[in-house]
């Protein structure tokens, strides 16, 4: 599940956590929709140096359609 065209989303809520700092190495970003309805969708983010949790975040999201574009 993803936005579909013309659909746009903003920001309700974000929570991060912060489990270790990050002085080198390259970050990666795993994100996965937890659940995505008609006007909101929940995500989990979490960020790797190599195989270390080094924070995660979980935000709910609004999904809309500005007024003037159409869905696709």
């Amino acid at each position: 599940p993803s936005l579909a065209e013309g659909e746009i989303c903003a920001t309700i809520e974000i929570k991060i956590n912060s489990f270790k700092p990050v002085s080198g190495g390259e970050v990666a970003c795993t994100p996965r929709i937890v659940t995505r309805g008609r006007s909101v969708a929940t995500l989990e983010s979490r960020l790797f140096v190599g195989e270390t949790l080094v924070a995660q975040a979980n935000g709910n999201y609004a999904i809309f359609t500005p007024q003037g574009r159409q869905r696709g």
